[in-house]
């Protein structure tokens, strides 16, 4: 059950929030402020995931998560020229795979 919880929560974050979060990131916030969100919210997921007792809280700290690897994405689009985009995508897809 948690980890159908966590795809499905995770795949919502993704689909509704993924374009409007790094359109919204990109435009009004530096690389700096971007990636200290990504990493508090990394922070926040890891700290209560392990105190977490409630599969609802276990969802919310995934779903936090999620918004972390979004905002770390943003980065990338915004720092990386176009032509590589697909392999920084793809090298952080290896990384994040291999936590």
């Amino acid at each position: 059950m948690v980890v159908s919880a966590l795809f499905i929560a995770n795949a919502a974050v993704v689909i509704l929030l993924q374009v409007i979060v790094s359109v919204w990131l990109n435009k009004w916030l530096s690389h700096w402020w971007i990636m200290g969100a990504g990493f508090l919210a990394f922070i926040l997921c890891f700290s209560g995931m392990g105190m977490a007792t409630e599969i609802w809280i276990f969802v919310v700290l995934i779903a936090c998560y999620t918004l972390g690897e979004i905002t770390i994405e943003a980065i990338t689009s915004k720092r990386v020229p176009d032509g590589l985009l697909g392999t920084a995508y793809g090298v952080l897809g290896d990384c994040w795979s291999n936590r």
